[in-house]
């Protein structure tokens, strides 16, 4: 299913990532480094060893250099927020991250991690399903990063702030930022529930699902949906190697469903919302016109995906 995804009410800008963005630590191995270079300086100290001293200062230097290009693997980088998919309740909501480095030499072994606020630590990695590593960013290249989060609840899901990280070159130092892209996108009810979809036209009785709107006068074609009736696929069309297409049908005889939430009297509200998510999709797959009444809200009879669309955010965004 396609949708438009919703993004932040004030457009998040681009972040390029300098000095005052980018922050920067020894690692474990860097710290056990340094410890033992300041054991090597205590033994040549101790001994008065002209070649530990060299080997010593030699480490050290290559130490400093490494530094320096922890910092570089990430300074100039530019960071923005891209698209972000709706998903159901239950399944994955897929966030893309836009890294622009076309101003700037390659990059190696970026990480890329969601920052959860926690009460008893402010800010901790959360670690992330999907694609999160980037072996490599090159030269002039524009980079899109997948970061996949389980969409639990129903609603608005914000990706928040997220942390860019690397050790590169040797692992010594963990150079890395904090950036909010502004992403965020909606999760519709978890569609569910065993009511038939109750339709209402001049010859059809209540209670009869899944029949094709409008059988009297062909309209035209549209692309092939899942579970479209065999009998209304273009046959000719496909056997001339075209895609896969249905035929499409109007006329006076037509059906129309009414979704009402006060006919799902006895099911707790999201069993409701399941149940009335359930009966979009199995409109809108059986081009029928429908309308949807909620408590507070009513949308008008229509059909097609944009009106799907509007249906599925009343649903997604109704409280309780």
């Amino acid at each position: 299913m396609t949708g438009a995804s919703i993004t932040a009410t004030t457009p998040v800008p681009a972040t390029t990532l300098g000095r005052h963005q980018i922050y920067i630590l020894p690692t474990r191995h860097g710290c056990l480094f340094a410890f033992m270079l300041l054991v090597m300086l205590l033994g040549s100290i101790n001994y008065n060893n002209s070649l530990g001293y060299m080997l010593t200062f030699l480490l050290a230097g290559m130490g400093m250099v490494t530094m320096l290009h922890t910092y570089h693997n990430l300074a100039g980088l530019c960071v923005s927020g891209g698209r972000a998919s709706p998903a159901f309740r239950g399944g994955q909501v897929h966030f893309e991250i836009l890294v622009d480095n076309r101003g700037g030499a390659a990059r190696h072994s970026l990480e890329l991690t969601r920052q959860t606020p926690r009460p008893s630590r402010p800010w901790r990695g959360q670690q992330l399903p999907g694609p999160r590593l980037q072996d490599m960013i090159p030269s002039g290249s524009l980079c899109n990063i997948g970061l996949d989060l389980p969409a639990e609840r129903r609603g608005i899901l914000s990706l928040g702030r997220i942390r860019l990280s690397s050790t590169f070159p040797l692992g010594l130092f963990r150079a890395w930022c904090r950036v909010d892209p502004g992403l965020s996108t909606l999760v519709y009810p978890r569609p569910a529930g065993r009511l038939p979809l109750s339709l209402r036209g001049e010859h059809q009785p209540t209670g009869m699902a899944g029949r094709q709107a409008g059988n009297d006068d062909f309209s035209g074609f549209r692309p092939y949906r899942p579970g479209d009736p065999p009998r209304n696929i273009a046959w000719k069309a496909l056997a001339r190697g075209n895609e896969t297409l249905v035929k499409r049908f109007s006329g006076s005889g037509g059906d129309s469903a009414e979704l009402d939430w006060d006919s799902l009297e006895g099911l707790s509200p999201e069993a409701r919302l399941s149940q009335l998510c359930q009966w979009v999709l199995e409109a809108y797959r059986c081009d029928l016109r429908f309308s949807l009444n909620l408590p507070g809200k009513r949308l008008a009879a229509a059909g097609g995906e944009a009106h799907r669309d509007d249906c599925l955010r009343a649903l997604a965004l109704y409280p309780v």
